[in-house]
């Protein structure tokens, strides 16, 4: 595996993944390869969970769901899927522990798939088994059931890994892909994120305009002052206590400009529309919301021309990495008088703030 993370070749396929585990196997490394085989339920529930975890119970829900010949087409004359799908279960929910855990980075590494294999993979035939003694046979079974229902699980994945994060694509199979389908859901980007329909991680980690010659400076009391004065130009807000705001503010003038709606994205992309409009300079004045700060936020801040950004809630460690490298001052948590600098922090005079970074 000396080729690049980034870009794995065509041969990195799920049948690479399997053929180690088989020659794992035909070594006779029998824990070497169900460690391999373990993996992979782990990487399957870790892909269903925003920070890629797993607890051992929902291994053990895994293996009972997947692992068996239901809607898939195996050799006459099989595994005893039942007893072999209890002994998997077991094994991994007891191997995955009762608190969730991070999947592994190795297990993230190794599975750097490009397509699912549409022929049964070398080796693993029935057969494979016999003439072995038992506690090797159950080896070969367990890995060779945990195969079996990662490729019943999924038509293929990738995943990339580089410098800016790792890139996860899966394409169902056929018949979960047709059950999809049937729910005839679409997505059509129903807010302005930026990010919906977005396939690949470079396209969304695209640069960011940089902001670091910026010369505007703010006190502490200007930060607070801010979100204090945004919260009086949000009609919208008052009546319904359900929507987000954006507002530019310009030291000495306060909000020259504040816009409202559901969704905080949308909210700042009318702020920056309004400004444009309005023939204002994006360097004069700082970007405040009433929102957690991710890196969509950073990225349209930059865009505006604002060398600040201050936020009621907390950046994601995402938005914090890009607005350092963007030479934006991050300000959040602004709450009453106190507030944290995680970037950048020589725009912002001395007060009651702490610089966090």
């Amino acid at each position: 595996m000396h080729d690049q993370l980034g870009s794995p070749s065509s041969s990195r396929m799920l049948a690479r993944y399997l053929t180690d585990i088989e020659q794992l196997l035909d070594e006779q490394h029998g824990e070497a390869a169900l460690r391999e085989a373990f993996d992979l339920p782990r990487i399957a529930v870790a892909l269903t969970d925003p920070e890629l975890r797993c607890s051992g119970e929902q291994l053990k829900s895994w293996c009972q769901q997947w692992i068996g010949p239901s809607g898939y087409e195996r050799a006459a004359g099989g595994l005893d899927y039942e007893r072999v799908g209890r002994s998997v279960s077991e094994r991994v929910a007891q191997e995955g522990g009762a608190t969730p855990e991070s999947v592994p980075t190795r297990a993230l590494k190794r599975l750097r798939l490009r397509r699912h294999m549409r022929t049964p993979p070398r080796g693993f035939s029935v057969s494979r088994s016999e003439n072995l003694a038992p506690q090797q046979a159950e080896t070969v079974d367990m890995c060779t059931a945990l195969v079996e229902a990662a490729q019943e699980r999924f038509g293929g994945v990738d995943v990339l890994v580089n410098g800016a994060g790792i890139d996860i694509q899966i394409r169902l199979k056929d018949k979960a892909n047709t059950r999809f389908q049937a729910r005839r859901r679409r997505l059509a980007g129903p807010v302005g994120c930026g990010l919906c329909g977005i396939e690949s991680i470079e396209e969304a980690m695209r640069s960011v305009d940089a902001v670091g010659s910026s010369k505007l400076t703010l006190g502490a009391e200007d930060v607070t002052r801010s979100v204090k004065l945004l919260s009086k130009l949000q009609p919208l807000h008052t009546q319904t206590g359900a929507v987000h705001a954006a507002g530019f503010y310009v030291p000495g003038k306060g909000i020259v400009m504040a816009r409202e709606d559901v969704g905080r994205h949308n909210a700042l992309d009318k702020l920056a529309g309004a400004l444009a409009k309005a023939g204002i300079d994006g360097a004069s004045g700082a970007v405040v919301v009433t929102s957690r700060v991710s890196v969509e936020m950073v990225q349209k801040t930059a865009a505006i021309g604002a060398a600040i950004i201050m936020a009621v809630s907390a950046p994601t460690a995402l938005a914090i990495r890009t607005a350092e490298a963007a030479g934006m001052t991050l300000v959040a948590l602004v709450r009453g008088d106190d507030f944290d600098i995680f970037t950048h922090p020589n725009r912002v005079a001395s007060g009651v703030a702490k610089h966090v970074a």
